[in-house]
């Protein structure tokens, strides 16, 4: 617990053997047991969300001559995998398959609105959508003196089953799935899942966990980190996020915005799978991906945010790009360090809650401690988006590393460290 404490400390502690992977996994200690407000009933039967209708089969290319092709090859027909569930709504199936030029099946990628959910609905749901997805086993079993009884099982299907099955669907589909998930929550409109100074009976039962810094809440106010000079404006951008899925709820490849930390909580439900290229080997993997889906890149040049379609581990291992995988269970963190591309799904219904930060302790430690913080001049507009032209990164978090960077040089060059600021 002395070693868990400081999040910012303990991150920094950890870098220098974890970052290389580009994904750690941290289990809290034992002790550390905050409670999850998005259990309690007006929150878990009353708070709706709109959830999204999304396509996964077929959205992970797996062989190389799968995209290298000529276009005069037959592209199979998929059936329909009709799943109903008798909730808000049916979701229908569409067939949105066509074929590109070069004869790897494309599916209509884009999610689409779906039915209203509470957190309990959607976890009847996710039961519903597991007992008619996965098949059921006949066990029968002798009750008493009545031979003739046969009870039904449901078959529990393990970890493993259910990401094979995943890499089936993604990479060697014969039926159209659809699977839902919630749009990006915010936590301070839905509910965040930690305790919050706005429910006083949380904050007088649970102070530390409510001060606790590994509360997502409290990220952007901790000592050491960047964000705590961030304009409210600004902060908008970086406050955490509740995400609510099922079983197969694919996340999409990404990497942070802003070169930042991605720390992740998982409050309630089934484990999450994580896969993870490390940021050294970011801008190997990107022209990777271009060269094999080229197509899809003309059409999505900021391809950082959200790749729909993937490239199967195979690919990535043959051109000399490592993968790495986690897997988060119940009350455990991920963190994602600054340009890992990642991705993963999820083993079934699960809340988590996700937060970005940035630490700047390395760097402050070494400042005088006459000087005084300074915002940017407010004439940098934190709405306007300025990119490098580089690393086609915003430059809004950059241009105040830099100027803090300046800080820093100003003050060494002032005991004699380093050579003028304009020589270097």
């Amino acid at each position: 617990m002395k070693e868990f404490k400081y999040p910012l400390k303990y991150i920094a502690s950890i870098c220098s053997r974890s970052e290389p992977y580009g994904i750690f996994h941290i289990v809290p200690p034992t002790c550390w047991k905050p409670p999850c407000s998005l259990e309690k009933k007006n929150i878990l039967e009353k708070s709706e969300f709109v959830a999204q209708i999304q396509r996964i089969d077929g959205h992970q290319v797996q062989h190389a001559q799968e995209t290298m092709a000529s276009a005069h090859g037959n592209t199979k027909t998929k059936r329909k995998r009709d799943v109903k569930v008798a909730l808000d709504s049916q979701l229908g199936n569409r067939n949105t398959s066509i074929p590109n030029n070069q004869n790897v099946e494309k599916c209509d990628c884009k999610s689409e609105p779906g039915p209203k959910f509470s957190l309990k609905a959607f976890k009847k749901y996710d039961d519903i959508f597991k007992s008619q997805y996965f098949s059921y086993k006949d066990n029968k079993k002798i009750v008493g003196s009545n031979i003739k009884l046969a009870i039904r099982q449901l078959w529990e299907p393990s970890g493993e089953n259910i990401e094979g099955e995943y890499g089936r669907i993604v990479q060697n589909p014969t039926e159209e799935i659809k699977v839902l998930c919630s749009n990006t929550l915010e936590a301070g409109v839905f509910s965040s899942g930690f305790p919050t100074v706005s429910d006083s009976v949380e904050a007088y039962t649970y102070p530390e966990n409510l001060k606790s810094g590994w509360n997502l809440n409290n990220i952007l106010s901790l000592s050491g980190s960047l964000l705590c000079f961030e304009s409210s404006e600004a902060s908008r951008n970086f406050p955490p996020n509740i995400h609510v899925r099922i079983r197969f709820s694919p996340l999409n490849r990404k990497v942070e915005e802003h070169h930042l930390y991605s720390l992740s909580y998982v409050h309630l439900g089934e484990p999450k799978v994580w896969y993870d290229i490390p940021g050294r080997f970011a801008a190997n993997f990107e022209t990777i991906w271009k060269k094999y889906l080229p197509d899809l890149h003309a059409g999505q040049p900021d391809m950082h945010d959200n790749m729909v379609m993937q490239l199967s581990c195979s690919i990535l291992k043959a051109e000399g790009i490592p993968v790495y995988r986690c897997v988060q269970y119940l009350c455990e963190f991920v963190l994602v360090f600054p340009g890992a591309y990642h991705s993963g799904f999820d083993c079934g219904f699960n809340c988590s809650e996700a937060s970005r930060i940035q630490s700047e302790s390395l760097k402050r430690k070494f400042l005088y401690t006459s000087l005084v913080s300074q915002r940017m001049d407010e004439n940098f507009d934190a709405t306007c988006k300025r990119e490098c032209s580089i690393c086609i990164r915003d430059l809004h978090v950059c241009c105040r590393l830099f100027m803090f960077k300046q800080l820093l040089f100003l003050h060494l060059e002032q005991q004699n460290s380093l050579l003028p600021l304009r020589n270097l």
